[in-house]
C-alpha cells in the first residue's frame, strides 16, 4: 500500500506543481494541512522552495519534514490543504477552511467527482484512510466558497483524475 500511495502521490505532485508554482514561492512561509505521509508536502517544498511545515490529525511522516502538533495562527503566509475537504462531511467543510484562514492564505487543491476520484479513494479507505466522498463539483465549490478564485487545473489526457484549484481572494 504505502509504495503505491507513495508512487501517486509523486506523480500528482508533478501534475500540480505547474498550478502550485502559480501561489507558493520561495521563500513563503507555507503549513500544509492533511499531509499524510509528506510525500506530496516534500515534492511542494522541492518544487517551490518554500518554507514548509506539516499538521495533521497524526504525525505519520515518513519525510524529515517538521511536524507541528498545534500551528500558530498568523504565523504562515499559505495555508495548503491538498486533497483534504472530500475527506471531510460536506456540512463540516466551509468550517474547516474558516477555521485554517486564520493561519493565513488558504490555497486548496481538491479532486473533482469522477469515477476515477472515487475508486482511488476506495483504495485509500482499504488503507485506512476514512472518506465520505463528498467531492464537490466545480459550481458546488463556487456556492460553498464565494470568496475564492475557482478553476480546473490543467492536466494531461494521461493523467486519470480532475482537480480544481480555490484560492481564497
Amino acid at each position: 500500500m504505502g509504495f503505491i500511495r507513495n508512487m501517486t502521490c509523486r506523480r500528482r505532485a508533478t501534475v500540480l506543481m505547474p498550478t502550485i508554482r502559480k501561489f507558493i514561492v520561495k521563500g513563503d512561509k507555507v503549513l500544509d494541512v492533511g499531509c499524510d505521509t509528506g510525500t506530496m508536502s516534500l515534492e511542494v517544498k522541492r518544487g517551490t522552495g518554500c518554507l514548509l511545515d506539516c499538521t495533521d490529525f497524526t504525525n505519520v511522516l515518513k519525510h524529515p519534514l517538521p511536524f507541528i502538533d498545534k500551528p500558530e495562527m498568523g504565523k504562515y503566509d499559505k495555508v495548503l490543504l491538498i486533497d483534504v475537504l472530500h475527506h471531510i462531511i460536506e456540512s463540516e467543510q466551509v468550517n474547516v477552511v474558516k477555521y485554517w484562514e486564520r493561519f493565513g492564505k488558504v490555497i486548496i487543491i481538491d479532486t473533482e467527482p469522477t469515477m476515477t476520484a472515487y475508486l482511488v479513494d476506495l483504495f485509500n479507505e482499504v488503507g485506512g484512510m476514512p472518506t465520505p466522498y463528498t467531492f464537490r463539483t466545480l459550481e458546488g465549490w463556487e456556492l460553498a466558497l464565494p470568496d475564492y478564485k475557482i478553476e480546473k487545473v490543467k492536466t494531461s489526457r494521461l493523467y486519470p483524475l480532475k482537480h480544481l484549484i480555490m484560492v481564497q481572494k
